[in-house]
């Protein structure tokens, strides 16, 4: 069984120089290989890109902005609409350490340091 922690893109840059290794060293010398048992797993999002106008002349592609009119008022969609908003999060990154069960509470406490 494994267990995971997730953390922030600037959490995981300070693990990344500090003490990324000390975890994988953890696990060296058990029955578990931390080549194949210390998963670095990222998700990267696609975000909404207000002002990246796409190039392709697909003639189905938005090549513009979408902007809604409200009260005579222009707005660009994000600024409208939920769903646009959220997917325009600008945060690219999920980011887990993935590891067994049984090192939870060592490596939470390594990586709350």
């Amino acid at each position: 069984m494994f267990s995971a922690i997730q953390l922030t893109t600037n959490e995981y840059a300070t693990m990344k120089i500090d003490n990324l290794q000390p975890l994988k060293n953890m696990l060296k010398g058990s029955k578990y290989d931390p080549d194949y048992y210390f998963i670095e797993d990222m998700v990267e999002k696609s975000p909404y890109g207000i002002y990246k106008v796409r190039e392709i002349d697909d003639e189905k592609s938005a090549k513009s902005h979408i902007m809604l009119n409200n009260n005579g008022i222009l707005q660009e969609v994000s600024e409208r609409s939920t769903i646009i908003s959220t997917l325009s999060d600008h945060d690219p990154k999920i980011i887990s350490l993935i590891f067994p069960h049984e090192y939870s509470q060592r490596v939470k406490k390594i990586v709350h340091r």
